[in-house]
Parts: structure tokens; sequence; C-alpha cells
């Protein structure tokens, strides 16, 4: 019968509540603006949801569904 070795390790973070809008990036402990494209309506999430394919937000931290727009967009990262 084989042996398991199962290491079990936790990491330490401050509880941070992330609002809607921002998920909590858990290598960081801090909260972080969902991309364009990318939206969270809940609040302390540790991610963002995508966008349906063919819709998009136009800004980051965009807190609602309905600013996934259809349409055709071009953005330019600085």
């Amino acid at each position: 019968m084989p042996s398991f070795n199962i290491q079990i390790v936790f990491a330490y973070h401050p509880i941070v509540n992330c609002t809607a809008g921002t998920y909590l990036n858990q290598k960081l402990g801090t909260c972080e603006d969902c991309s364009i494209g990318f939206y969270q309506e809940k609040d302390a999430q540790v991610e963002c949801v995508n966008c349906p394919v063919g819709t998009s937000t136009t800004d980051v931290r965009t807190d609602n569904s309905s600013s996934c727009l259809s349409g055709v967009f071009n953005f330019c990262m600085h």
C-alpha cells in the first residue's frame, strides 16, 4: 500500500474585505481592481468574473454585469 505525505500550508493574511468591483489578491493580501472585461458584484471575493463572450466593460473596478456591453473594443494600455 502506498504511503502519502500530505503537507498543509496556511498563509496568514489579515482579514481583508474587498468591495464589489475588486478581488482579494491572495498572494499579496491586498484588494485589486477587476480589469477591463471583468466584473465582481459581491464583496469579499478572490476573483473577478469574465464578461460574456462578445462583451466587455469599459472601465476597471466594475461592480455589475450589466456593465458588460456588446461591441468592438480597442483599448490602449499605457
